[in-house]
């Protein structure tokens, strides 16, 4: 999934003195910037790639490296003068990092099914997780559905030496809604959201490869396809009418915005079918069909491009849903 770099961003990557060792899994999408003040500071490069500038900003910041990130990542980083490993998870947790230890070894991947594989692990239900999710529709617990395998959260580092860990939080979100009231100006405040959401489709448009677009015929997945310059969108419906579709909506947006649009149309078998690869896929049960949409959404988006933008969790920033509101109704 080489995106930055592709001749020469292979992993694992050492930074520039060779003390450090990285690998890594997600974007920097400040790492231009993040260059030239390394390159500033006398630190020389040998490839193009985000992964090198990362590592290289370990070296010099050391854990205050990721107070200067922007961007999506689960990484690990070897210190070979310490003998120490660091590993970090974004701050919203978009990309994955899971730890174990087993018969005194120390065990992390991108993917539980990895540490499945290693040899000594037993497998076995952690029913708590099991609990949490027949209450929630997913497990927000530390350790997953399997016993003894952890989830660094989001925001969160691990450091290990010598046999031990711990676990430091370095990002926590705030909000302050109490800081606006019906006084504000909302011309103003559209102005600054609109601001923002542009640097941030510019940012996520930075890379080597064709960037496409998710496309549901919603307010968010259109404004990102129609703002970011995307040639291509991706759409899925349902073989069941127009009543739970969106595809002719979409089509209006990606026709608006002069985009080649790709549509695919799920039957029910295909839904059935598919459930026992989206589950081991996502590695922990998750009571949302719409994964079962998305899956068949990448699939059909990887057999043109490596990277698309999308809508999720707007709703979730914005209170796009009704069951947002509840606290109002007590």
């Amino acid at each position: 999934l080489s995106i930055i770099d592709l001749e020469d961003g292979q992993q694992p990557m050492a930074s520039a003195d060779e003390n450090l060792h990285i690998v890594f899994n997600g974007e920097i999408y400040d790492y231009k910037e993040l260059r030239e003040e390394l390159e500033a500071s006398g630190i020389s490069f040998r490839t193009h790639s985000d992964t090198e500038v990362l590592v290289n900003t370990v070296q010099q910041y050391g854990e205050k490296a990721l107070d200067k990130l922007r961007g999506m990542f689960g990484f690990a980083v070897w210190n070979e003068k310490e003998q120490t490993l660091m590993l970090a998870r974004d701050f919203f947790g978009i990309k994955p990092v899971y730890y174990a230890e087993i018969d005194g070894h120390f065990v992390f991947a991108s993917e539980i099914k990895s540490i499945l594989a290693f040899p000594g692990y037993e497998r076995k239900v952690n029913q708590k997780a099991l609990e949490q999710y027949l209450s929630f529709q997913y497990a927000p617990l530390e350790e997953t559905f399997f016993k003894g395998i952890y989830k660094l959260m989001p925001g969160h580092m691990l450091l290990y030496k010598n046999g031990n860990y711990e676990i430091k939080t370095y990002f926590k979100p705030k909000l302050t809604p109490g800081q606006w009231d019906h006084k504000t100006n909302m011309a103003q405040l559209r102005s600054q959201l609109s601001e923002i959401l542009k640097d941030s489709v510019k940012h996520h448009m930075l890379s080597d490869v064709e960037v496409g677009a998710f496309l549901s015929g919603g307010v968010d997945s259109g404004y990102l396809a129609s703002s970011s310059g995307a040639d291509q969108a991706f759409t899925v419906g349902f073989d069941e009418g127009d009543r739970y579709s969106e595809v002719n909506k979409a089509a209006k947006v990606a026709e608006k915005a002069g985009l080649k649009h790709h549509v695919k149309i799920i039957s029910k078998q295909e839904f059935w079918d598919a459930l026992p690869d989206v589950m081991y896929h996502m590695d922990e049960p998750l009571g949302d069909a719409s994964a079962v949409a998305l899956y068949f959404l990448s699939k059909e988006a990887a057999g043109h491009v490596k990277v698309v933008l999308s809508g999720e969790g707007a709703d979730e920033l914005f209170g796009g849903y009704d069951i947002y509101r509840e606290p109002e109704a007590l």
